[in-house]
């Protein structure tokens, strides 16, 4: 009776626990983001503009920086752009580039994930494939750069090179020809080695090359995206890819620069070693493209600073070349404008398209075959099984998940050792009382 008592008051006083925990990670305010050494920057254009300010130039951490003109790679701005350094996952940067200009890539042709490609760490970012899994090129290559899975980076490696070795020695080839001279890459994921190495003005010119072609933009650019079914998870969706560069995730309004219309790219990359990475691409409002590279942020920086930098680097360089300032209020009122004016060229349309359809509707072998047509467009789409979603977690979303996880491993935790406890107490017990009847 004492142990189903303790039993049920801890039940009580654990999901009492649990409740508040859960409520606090929903309610409490994020807090600024704090420096290593104790500066607070702002979380958003409106928290700056009330509280506080922006950082300067002379104030970004890192060990290296550059931002460089994307039409023609003129560098704008630079802090030891020649220094080399570990770029962690900006590597896949380089790795998306080989595989898209390999002439054997096909985003249909079919990979099966080896069990040296699916052998990393618990911790290694990965997109979970196993041992055996098949996988397009395409949704591998989304899982690269969005996810950065280290296991489709081994994937793709294998697949064009036949090695991960290999792969990783047409790179440094590759890179080298690109003008990417003090540079060397030991792999194709960017997890930590001695002689995995790159330089700002290296990483730039490989970023300004994988920007040109239309595939990687595409890939970079989207916000989410969902690996579909495969011969070891069975349903569309199994994994639904959340970018990890952060910055396609906020609204023009979050971080706004006057002199930045949006951000289209491209990858992050953190290890301990090398600290935070970041390579972004911006748009200025007169459709100037701006690429920057931040390497070795110190590890000890909140990582949301890692953004704000980049926000720095971007600005300064747009007016340096004379980009044009636009006030939030101004270009939200114009993209409101943007979308009255696609509403009434949408009315048009539409008008158009009924005196059309009229006209079909009177040829019926007309109207037959555009149904076909429609049939089969309507199959392409769910071969491909993929979509790119514009609905990107929240922070706070991601908060309740995290706290979630926390209050179910601790549960089951907590559980286990109450049932062992229990246990135990059980069996001293019934010691105690065959040693009282062996004594009488």
């Amino acid at each position: 009776m004492r142990s189903k008592y303790l039993f049920s008051n801890y039940c009580k006083w654990f999901y009492s626990f649990a409740i508040v925990l859960l409520i606090l990670s929903m309610t409490i305010p994020v807090s600024a983001n704090v420096t290593a050494s104790g500066q607070s920057w702002p979380n958003s254009f409106d928290d700056a503009t009330a509280n506080g300010r922006w950082p300067t130039i002379e104030e970004i951490p890192a060990k290296a920086w550059i931002v460089v003109d994307a039409s023609d790679g003129t560098i704008l701005l630079a802090h030891n752009e020649y220094d080399r350094n570990f770029p962690a996952s900006t590597t896949k940067i380089m790795t998306a580039l080989t595989v898209l200009s390999d002439s054997s890539y096909d985003p249909d042709r079919v990979l099966t994930a080896s069990e040296t490609a699916v052998d990393l760490s618990w911790d290694s970012s990965k997109i979970y494939l196993q041992k055996d899994e098949t996988i397009r090129m395409h949704d591998a290559m989304a899982g690269l750069m969005l996810a950065s899975g280290n296991d489709a980076a081994n994937v793709l490696a294998e697949a064009v090179s036949g090695s991960i070795e290999e792969f990783a020695r047409r790179m440094t080839v590759e890179a080298f020809a690109l003008g990417a001279e003090n540079t060397s890459f030991m792999n194709p994921h960017g997890l930590h080695d001695e002689n995995h190495y790159t330089t700002a003005a290296d990483l730039a010119v490989i970023a300004r090359a994988a920007m040109q072609l239309p595939d990687f933009r595409e890939l970079v650019s989207a916000e989410t995206y969902s690996l579909p079914a495969s011969n070891k998870h069975w349903f569309n969706g199994w994994n639904t890819i959340l970018n990890t560069n952060r910055l396609m995730h906020f609204d023009q309004s979050y971080l706004y620069s006057p002199y930045i219309q949006e951000i289209i790219g491209i990858k992050t990359g953190t290890t301990s070693a090398a600290g935070f990475c970041l390579v972004s691409a911006g748009k200025t409002h007169d459709n100037r493209e701006l690429i920057s590279v931040l390497l070795g942020i110190p590890y000890e920086e909140k990582q949301g600073s890692t953004w704000i930098y980049s926000r720095t680097l971007l600005e300064e360089a747009a007016k340096k070349i004379g980009a044009p300032a636009v006030k939030l209020e101004d270009y939200l009122a114009e993209q409101a404008g943007n979308v009255g004016d696609n509403n009434n060229a949408g009315d048009n349309i539409g008008e158009s398209i009924t005196e059309q359809t009229t006209e079909v509707v009177e040829t019926s072998e007309e109207l037959s075959d555009q149904t076909n047509v429609s049939e089969t467009i309507v199959k392409d789409n769910n071969t491909n099984n993929q979509s790119v979603s514009d609905d990107g977690e929240n922070d706070l979303q991601s908060t309740v998940k995290f706290w979630i996880w926390i209050v179910l491993a601790l549960s089951l935790i907590s559980f286990s050792l109450l049932v062992v406890t229990i246990r135990q107490r059980k069996i001293i017990r019934k010691s105690r009382i065959k040693r009282t009847r062996h004594i009488r």
